[in-house]
Parts: structure tokens; sequence; C-alpha cells
């Protein structure tokens, strides 16, 4: 790993990050406008426009359509946001400098291996199957399906993917050792998917990063990750193939809670803790 400025691949590293946040000087603008589905980019919301775009009041949502279209599992119609682990946020360390997510390139080697994969396997017969549920039933996939490609059937590109992450997200926690703890992908997401906003397992899913592998979208249908700032502003994250953001979920909200308007979009995860990390304790503060 390496620190962040000193690191072995910190100048490599640094290279990779796009503008804004941590990485210095403004996000980039989202453009060409009404083409979302070109954008790589970060839109920040203040939290009152949040709450009318998830709430879907019309002059503030630009077309899209916010929360589950009908009840699913616990959740009711119009569902946005889990806030049960809300508690568990102000007690997760924070690890990386910044507002809680970076957005890079992937490396070239991250590139030419998961790209190639994807666009290879995915026309294989039998190879995409339907993905399990969701643990914790933040999707709507009771009604709208999800696929899953195993990259777990290729033990070769998942271990290189989880070394190549490991370096990358502990040059982004400034050293910090870090250990693997999932990894889940490539997940298919279909026409309609929505994921709420919520904050991941507080034991295993601190340093984690979305690696964006394929996209078929509407015109206008480019599907941001969603990153809640400890205020409650909303940053719409925009990626494209061969781009990623890594994210420190279980200390800061997230989701996809705009409904996908597209094809398939495709996503692999890694989810890192630190090494010497136990858990929240229960214990008083004496």
């Amino acid at each position: 790993g390496g620190g962040y400025e000193t690191g072995p691949r910190a100048a490599e590293l640094k290279a990779l990050r796009h503008p804004g946040g941590e990485a210095g000087g403004e996000y980039p603008a989202c453009k060409p406008a009404g083409k979302s589905s070109r954008w790589s980019c970060v839109r920040r919301f203040a939290r009152d426009v949040c709450v009318q775009r998830h709430t879907n009041v019309p002059q503030a949502t630009g077309g899209s359509y916010f929360g589950f279209s009908q009840k699913s599992g616990k959740w009711a119609k119009g569902s946005y946001e889990d806030r049960a682990f809300d508690w568990q946020q102000p007690k997760i360390p924070k690890i990386a400098k910044g507002p809680g997510f970076l957005v890079m390139n992937m490396t070239d080697a991250l590139r030419e291996k998961l790209l190639p994969w994807y666009a290879t396997e995915v026309n294989k017969t039998g190879q995409l199957r339907q993905a399990s549920l969701v643990p914790g039933g933040y999707m709507n996939d009771e009604y709208i399906k999800v696929d899953h490609l195993g990259i777990e059937k290729h033990p070769h590109l998942r271990n290189f993917v989880i070394r190549e992450m490991q370096e990358i997200l502990e040059w982004w926690a400034d050293g910090a050792e870090l250990k693997h703890t999932a990894m889940f992908g490539a997940r298919v997401y279909r026409r309609g998917s929505v994921l709420l906003n919520h904050v991941d397992r507080m034991d295993t899913h601190l340093v984690s990063a979305i690696l964006q592998l394929h996209q078929e979208v509407d015109e206008d249908g480019g599907w941001p990750v969603e990153v809640l700032s400890e205020g409650g502003d909303c940053f719409e994250v925009y990626l494209q193939p061969g781009q990623m953001v890594l994210y420190e979920g279980a200390r800061y909200k997230h989701g996809r809670p705009m409904a996908f308007q597209g094809d398939a979009f495709a996503n692999v995860f890694v989810h890192f803790a630190p090494t010497d990390w136990t858990g929240i304790s229960n214990k008083k503060e004496l």
C-alpha cells in the first residue's frame, strides 16, 4: 500500500483521480445536457433538494423517478432510504481524506482484464444467472430481477482484482493495512432497478469500491451512485465503463435510489476493512 503521498504507487494512482474532493479543483461538470448516458461527473445537491428529488417533487427530479414504484418486502411504495442503521455512522472511523468517496479511472491492468472478461462471458450460454436477492432487501429485486455473471468462476481474475484493489484502497487509506472481506459480481441491473440509500455492514464493509464494467442505457439514462454527506447533501456520481468509485460505505450512506433507465448496467464490488478493526465497541466510555 504505502501512504497517499509517498507510497510506491502514489504518483500512478493520483494521476488516475478525477478532479474534485480530495483530488482538488472542482468536480467535472455533467455534460452534454440531456445525454447523461455519456456523463462522467459528480453533481452535488443540497439536502433539501435531495429530499425533494427522493420524494419525486416534479420540479426537482429532472424527469427521473426515485424510490420503489411498488411495495417490495417490508418497504412501502416510494421508499428510497433505510434509516435503521443511521446510529452506526458516527461510530465508524473515517479512513480516507475527502468526502467519503473518490472517483478514478481503473488502472490499465484492471480495465484490460475486466472489461473483455465481461464482454466475452456475458454472451456465453448459461453464464448469466439470476442473482440472489440483495441482503437487507435494499433492492426492488422482488419485482425487478437482477442478473449475475460470476467472477468467482474465474479465480485468477478474481484474485488479481482483489490484490490490485487492496493496493489501491490501502493507498487511499493513507497506508492503513486492510483485509479483504467480500467481493460480488458482476451484478447486472435491469430497467427499473432501484437500490435504497443505505449504509454497509459495520464489521466488514468499511473501505470499498464499485468497478463499472458495462452499460446499455437510454440517451438520458445515466445511472448515478449517490453518496450522502454527513449533513445530508447528496453527491450523484456518474461513471463510464473502465472507471470506479472508492467509498467508505459503513460511514456514508449511499445507493441508487433513481430508477434505472436502460437495459443493462454491470458492476463488480469489492469490500475491505482495516486489519485491526473488530467492530463497534459496545463498552461504555469510562
